[in-house]
C-alpha cells in the first residue's frame, strides 16, 4: 500500500513539474533559436536614372520607374539572447522587371531607344533585433550582399529604321539593407512585413562604335516583402 502511495505521489508531483515548466515556457514565449524555411511575394520599384556620358550628345536625364510583383523563397537561422535575436538570412527573388524601356525625346523622327532587364535578384545577410509582445514578435534590421544580372541595350532610330545598337550583359554584386517586423501567430509560424534597398554599380552601353549614344543607368531599387514561413 506505501508503494502503491509512493508511486501514486511520485506521479503527482512528476505532472505538476511538467505541467509548471510548460506553463513557464508559454509565459516566456516563443522561442525564436533555429532554421526557418519561407516564401515571400515582393513589390520592386526600379528608377535607372538614364544618362549620356563619354563625349556622347549634352547629358541628359532620361529618369523613369517602374513596379513590378514577384515571388521569391528564403531561409535563415536565428539564435536568442533574452530578448534579442539574431541570425543569419538568405533569399532568392523573382523580380518581374522586363523589357523596360525608355525613348529619348526624338527629333525629326530620330531619337535614341534605351531599355533593360532585372528578371531576378538574390542576397546573403545578416539581422538583428529585438522582440516584443511576449516575445511574438521581431523588430530587426539587416544588412548584407547582394546579386542581380542586368541585360541592357541602346539603339538609335531613324524615322523607324533602327542605325545603330549595342547591348550588354553583366552580373553585379552590390548591397542590400533595410528592415521589418516578424510576427509568430502559431507554433512554428510566422509573418514578416519587410522592406529592402538594393544598391548596385553603374552599368554602362553604347558608344560611337554602335552609332549610338553611349549612356549609364544604376540599375538599384527598393523592395517591400511580405512572407510567411515555417521554423524548425
Amino acid at each position: 500500500m506505501k508503494a502503491i502511495l509512493l508511486g501514486g505521489t511520485s506521479l503527482v508531483c512528476a505532472a505538476t513539474l511538467m505541467i509548471g515548466v510548460a506553463q513557464a515556457q508559454q509565459a516566456s514565449g516563443e522561442d525564436w533559436t533555429g532554421a526557418y524555411l519561407g516564401v515571400h511575394g515582393i513589390w520592386t520599384h526600379s528608377q535607372p536614372d538614364f544618362q549620356s556620358v563619354d563625349g556622347s550628345p549634352p547629358a541628359t536625364d532620361y529618369s523613369f520607374h517602374d513596379d513590378g510583383f514577384g515571388a521569391g523563397v528564403y531561409l535563415g537561422y536565428d539564435w536568442q539572447a533574452g530578448p534579442y535575436v539574431y541570425g543569419v538570412a538568405a533569399d532568392y527573388d523573382y523580380l518581374n522587371l522586363s523589357d523596360q524601356e525608355r525613348q529619348s525625346a526624338a527629333f525629326l523622327g530620330k531619337g535614341d531607344t534605351y531599355n533593360y532587364d532585372l528578371d531576378w535578384a538574390a542576397s546573403a545577410r545578416l539581422r538583428g533585433g529585438h522582440l516584443f509582445e511576449n516575445d511574438r514578435m521581431l523588430v530587426y534590421g539587416t544588412a548584407g550582399v547582394a546579386f542581380t544580372s542586368v541585360d541592357a541595350a541602346t539603339s538609335y532610330v531613324d524615322n523607324g529604321t533602327v542605325e545603330g545598337r549595342a547591348s550588354t550583359s553583366q552580373f553585379k554584386t552590390g548591397a542590400v539593407f533595410g528592415g521589418g517586423v516578424e510576427y509568430a501567430f502559431a507554433p512554428n509560424w510566422t509573418f514578416k512585413a519587410e522592406y529592402l534597398k538594393y544598391e548596385f554599380g553603374e552599368v554602362a552601353v553604347g558608344g560611337p562604335s554602335s552609332d549610338t549614344t553611349r549612356i549609364k543607368f544604376d540599375p538599384s531599387f527598393d523592395q517591400v516583402r511580405f512572407g510567411i514561413a515555417y521554423r524548425f
